[in-house]
């Protein structure tokens, strides 16, 4: 995992009421502030943005153990470091057979703390009841985390949702936790209880991220950060079907117009697609592929003039192929086109490069998904809270709680592989 230094964030919040939401943004700076929120039907916290990845903090049980996670679309649990948690390197604690993924698209690093974001202390928690199940779970760059199944009362901002279940664990070759957001079929998690719980009407999250700034709305939706309509579709399992997939410039190339599932991920740093839609992108921007790498080196000036098309429905979106051009300190100063072929994950995942450029909107209680380009402006936030009454509570004051949080680059991929087994040397 590449470690670019330690990096602090302020988060400047400015409180915006309209109608029954607060909307709290923030900006990267040089320090970090706590995500808050006080609200009842919408659930509005700032997400922080490193290597495309949202990340967030929580605070966990009685005593208050303050850890940072990732927030994930494309997984269901909470899991995060304990107190005595094993630091491992991926030799150490891996998934057999884990596919081998591109060195240039491989964060990961074996320098590194596996405590360095929090962890958590359910030994000191008087309100922490263990659960007599292993926890386990292995991605697909070969990371894995191990341990136990718990509960106990999680904290974002000032909201508790008491008695989450999640795992805590115990060895972990991953620098931090996780914090899955998807519906889960097997118990209640983060945004089930959520709604459970009185704090939210609808189990439903939207998403906003720029380069500088994210949200993540729980409850409702902010229609200023976004552009146009929301184009809905039938959502299963965190994907939906997508149409008529093209490139446009100087002509337009069609690569496929039969549907394709897609996952929406924010866990995954880099999108996978299909082979042959990868050959028809790196050919049209005068990519050579490199059989060592995986990917297609391609010449490092703009190519803003080229844009990948899709539909959902009727409504075409887009994003430049500029975008999701790498060059960092593994590529040696040379330009691939940072896109995964599917066949080495096992499905195509629109990751983090793509979805910044979208407001997604996932609807869990009616298998929803909407999707619009991102707004660029920065308007006061216009809320749709998901409730059909306009209840605002104020019952708690925003923290004023300062913490300190070391960010490092995140891995590829967080789309678990359950069907690998854990090695511990």
């Amino acid at each position: 995992m590449s470690i670019p230094g330690l990096l602090f964030l302020l988060a400047s919040y400015l409180p915006i009421i309209v109608e029954s939401a607060i909307s709290l943004d923030f900006d990267v700076l040089t320090h970090e502030m706590e995500p808050r929120f006080d609200k009842r039907d919408t659930l509005n916290t700032a997400i922080k943005l490193q290597k495309n990845v949202y990340l967030t903090n929580l605070t966990i049980g009685s005593s208050k153990d303050e850890v940072v996670v990732s927030i994930d679309t494309g997984s269901s649990e909470l899991w995060v470091m304990s107190q005595n948690v094993q630091c491992a390197t991926v030799d150490q604690l891996h998934a057999e057979n884990a596919p081998n993924i591109p060195n240039i698209f491989n964060d990961l690093d074996e320098e590194y703390s596996c405590k360095a974001n929090g962890t958590f202390d359910y030994e000191n928690s008087t309100t922490y009841k263990y659960i007599n199940d292993d926890f386990s779970i292995a991605f697909a760059d070969g990371s894995a985390a191990i341990g136990q199944y718990g509960r106990d009362d999680v904290s974002v901002g000032n909201v508790t949702i008491e008695g989450l279940k999640f795992g805590v664990a115990t060895a972990s070759s991953i620098d931090f936790g996780i914090l899955g957001i998807k519906h889960n079929e097997r118990y209640d998690n983060f945004i089930s209880l959520l709604k459970k719980q009185g704090y939210i009407d609808t189990a439903q999250y939207s998403i906003y991220l720029n380069d500088q700034k994210g949200t993540i709305l729980f409850g409702g939706v902010d229609n200023n950060k976004y552009q146009g309509e929301l184009a809905t579709t039938h959502m299963e399992n965190s994907g939906i079907h997508i149409k008529d997939v093209s490139l446009s410039g100087d002509k337009t190339t069609s690569i496929q117009s039969q549907l394709q599932y897609v996952i929406f991920d924010t866990g995954s740093t880099f999108s996978t697609l299909p082979s042959d839609w990868i050959k028809v992108i790196g050919e049209s921007i005068n990519g050579t592929y490199n059989n060592d790498e995986q990917a297609y080196e391609v010449p490092c000036e703009s190519t803003n003039e080229v844009f990948f098309n899709f539909k959902v429905g009727n409504t075409t979106l887009n994003v430049s192929v500029s975008d999701l051009i790498i060059n960092n300190e593994r590529t040696n100063g040379k330009c691939y086109l940072g896109v995964m072929d599917e066949s080495l994950i096992g499905g195509t995942i629109f990751g983090s490069d793509i979805l910044k450029h979208f407001y997604v909107v996932f609807n869990l209680d009616d298998d929803k998904l909407s999707i619009a380009p991102v707004s660029t402006s920065d308007d006061a936030s216009d809320t749709e809270s998901s409730s059909s009454e306009n209840r605002f509570s104020n019952r708690s004051e925003a923290s004023t709680n300062n913490i300190r949080t070391m960010l490092y680059a995140y891995c590829m991929s967080l789309i678990p592989l359950s069907i690998y087994v854990f090695v511990l040397y």
